[in-house]
């Protein structure tokens, strides 16, 4: 793709701060409308340390990407790192996710890649960032002052979006006013400020009496900086939902926030994403399609045009990188101050929609307050009951499996000399008039077979050959229709039923699929292709015990498969296996050291068997290579707890809830070993929290009620 040089290169930076949000989905989904209205755009995975954007469009690996272009340039051009995505006018840069260190940027790096973005030669670029609120985060999502923000239908995610937008307009104002101290002494004075709950007005206001021109430039960052806000997965409460967060950010940070649209949950996003296919291509016709084009259309019209500009991430850069301080163990500048906190402000607001009320909570302790002791005898709860930990495990790894013939494996010389024949007949009715490559070749087969026994073996394979192209194409659709006729005409042959399971697979009918697995492992019983698809039909019926034997059978052999060996450690995990789990985790961990999520999952396992020590050292080695990642904080606090350990459980806790607030099973997990240990007034600020948001839940207020009643 050839662009020429163009200053009106529009940036479309795209977080949230939360993850399973579907960030990546809706950048996807973006950059296939915006390409489909004939605008040259460029796709960017910047989820760095987790980059799975490519398995989106069908790309199960990418030879050259972001991680290329840090570690081993040839090039200084990010183009030159694209893959084809085999959409017109859409290239894609890939995150390169398993790159150790990718995720912990330099200052250097970083700049890097934001000046090479700079010089992007495009209509428009689209960024898709992590998760989390770390600087490398905040700093791509402040590259220009509209960029948008995902989160789902659920009032803490959106409340976490709030979040998120206060941390990169905190980080603007750091490196817009770094060189005034005061200044900057004011603002971090003004983060961790305990009473009511203070504005960016209140502040704007302290600054005028130190600079008044800094007070200008403060409320000018604000008055520019205007993200926009998608909410997916919507059920029908994102109008409700939008509104709250845009008179939340208003009142606030005086921001304004643009709501761009509300993606629906549907079905049909999830079969996309195991077709590897997005959505707008895959459903073009569907609600979540049309609501990506219409936002599409948003994001490239009006005040939205914006291009980029290295002001704000590069104002005054220094000779050397500053060292980013982190953030203070002890202040939860969301936590901070007494009954009137920031937070406690927002939920009442949020949840009474801007009424009257306000919430109470308990005042903190003074630093030198022993806790009141508690014997966990006395106490039924057990910290262990409110972890919600589940292993990771990639959606390429739940992708079917078809197969070529060259790829099918041993079968017997009967039925091998049968396709050899069957294949050369199909290559003649192909061939039959010339079909030029640009014809629909699905329809040129159909008419080549008119007159024909239409289940002769010859169009049999016509059909399978035809396949097996259309699926190279990422013509997934047509390829699973044509799959569902070769097996028609084949109804006994095992690549055919495989291939058609396969499809049937991905398009859900996962029943049906398994059927016709049962066939084919009937002719060949060791088929690793046949053995795999049938262990994941009964892993997506959660049939996990029945699946780990199929999985096994793969794993035994000498085909080595990542994938199988990934599904069968899940399985045996559900299954309540977990040193075999662990065995099969460190497995795939010691094939692939950069496999985080192997590693993760090896950590859980130590957990549940209750090997805590063990534990604590795999998560402790895990956070050097992911140091942002909320859930091992709070995987390794628990497992500090049940070490005796309790000061450091409370700052691993104290950790994960700080970097993912919306998180309740953190916070609840928190609130119960604070329970536990004697720390009453912080169970109870955590609890009542839970409680204001989730009032159904029947667990925590009586775990409320149990503490009241102890403390008399």
């Amino acid at each position: 793709m050839t662009m020429a040089a163009d200053s009106s290169t529009h940036i479309l930076a795209v977080g949230g701060g939360k993850g399973g949000v579907g960030k990546s989905f809706v950048t996807s989904g973006l950059a296939t409308a915006i390409a489909g209205t004939g605008k040259e755009t460029v796709l960017i995975d910047l989820d760095l340390g987790a980059a799975n954007l490519h398995t989106l469009f069908g790309i199960k690996t990418t030879d050259r990407g972001i991680g290329d272009f840090i570690y081993a340039p040839r090039s200084n051009e990010l183009l030159d790192y694209a893959v084809d995505t085999g959409i017109p006018r859409l290239k894609l840069v890939s995150g390169n996710g398993f790159i150790p260190g990718i995720a912990n940027l330099s200052y250097q790096q970083k700049m890097r890649i934001l000046r090479a973005i700079h010089r992007l030669r495009a209509d428009v670029v689209l960024l898709d960032l992590g998760a989390g609120t770390s600087y490398n985060v905040v700093d791509f999502f402040s590259m220009t002052e509209s960029g948008i923000v995902v989160t789902v239908s659920e009032p803490t995610a959106v409340l976490n979006a709030y979040e998120f937008l206060k941390n990169v307009l905190f980080r603007i104002f750091g490196q817009r006013f770094k060189k005034m101290p005061s200044v900057l002494s004011a603002i971090d004075t003004f983060k961790i400020s305990p009473g009511e709950a203070p504005t960016i007005d209140v502040l704007a206001k302290t600054i005028d009496t130190l600079d008044a021109e800094a007070g200008r430039l403060l409320r000018d960052i604000c008055r520019r900086f205007r993200p926009g806000l998608i909410i997916n997965m919507n059920r029908g409460e994102a109008m409700n939902l939008g509104q709250n967060l845009q008179n939340i950010c208003r009142t606030f940070l005086s921001l304004e926030v643009d709501f761009l649209g509300a993606i629906p949950a549907d079905a049909c996003v999830q079969q996309s994403c195991l077709r590897m296919r997005p959505v707008t291509l895959e459903f073009p016709n569907s609600q979540p399609s049309q609501a990506l084009k219409e936002i599409s259309r948003k994001c490239t019209t009006g005040r939205w045009i914006e291009k980029l500009s290295l002001e704000l991430a590069e104002s005054d850069a220094p000779e050397e990188p500053p060292k980013e301080a982190p953030p203070a163990p002890k202040i939860d500048p969301l936590l901070a101050g007494h009954k009137d906190s920031e937070l406690s402000v927002l939920l009442s607001k949020f949840l009474t929609e801007y009424s009257a009320s306000t919430a109470s909570a308990t005042p903190e302790p003074s630093a030198t307050a022993a806790p009141r002791p508690l014997l966990e005898k006395d106490s039924h709860l057990s910290p262990w009951d409110f972890q919600s930990f589940t292993p990771r495990l990639q959606e390429a790894d739940k992708a079917p499996l078809f197969a070529s013939l060259e790829e099918f494996g041993p079968v017997p010389r009967r039925r091998r000399s049968l396709w050899d024949r069957w294949f050369a007949n199909g290559r003649k009715i192909r061939m039959i008039r010339a079909i030029p490559a640009s014809t629909n070749v699905v329809l040129a087969i159909e008419h080549a077979s008119v007159g024909k026994n239409s289940h002769m073996p010859e169009i049999g394979w016509a059909w399978m050959s035809t396949a097996l192209e259309l699926l190279d194409r990422n013509q997934f659709s047509d390829a699973c229709r044509a799959f569902g006729k070769a097996q028609a005409c084949l109804p006994r042959d095992p690549l055919a039923i495989n291939n058609c399971a396969a499809a049937l697979l991905a398009e859900g009918g996962v029943q049906i699929a398994f059927e016709l697995l049962c066939k084919g492992i009937q002719q060949l019983p060791k088929n690793p292709f046949l053995l795999f698809n049938a262990g994941l039909a009964h892993f997506l019926l959660r049939q996990y015990s029945e699946a780990s034997v199929f999985f096994s059978k793969i794993v035994d052999s000498h085909w080595k498969n990542q994938a199988a060996v990934a599904l069968l450690a899940h399985a045996l995990y559900q299954t309540g296996r977990y040193e075999n789990a662990r065995i099969a985790y460190d497995t795939l961990a010691s094939t692939d050291p950069r496999n985080l999520s192997a590693r993760f999952n090896i950590g859980l396992c130590l957990l549940q068997e209750h090997k805590h020590l063990e534990a604590y050292a795999a998560f402790t080695t895990f956070l050097t290579s992911a140091p942002e990642d909320a859930e091992a904080f709070a995987a390794r606090g628990l497992a500090a707890w049940y070490l005796n350990k309790r000061a450091e459980a409370a700052q691993d806790l104290g950790a994960a809830v700080r970097k993912l607030p919306s998180n309740l099973s953190f916070r609840g997990l928190r609130g119960v070993t604070a329970f536990l240990s004697g720390h009453f007034d912080k169970a109870i600020e955590d609890i009542e929290i839970i409680t204001r948001l989730l009032p159904e839940n029947e667990v925590y207020r009586h775990l409320l009620l149990e503490i009241r009643r102890y403390l008399g």
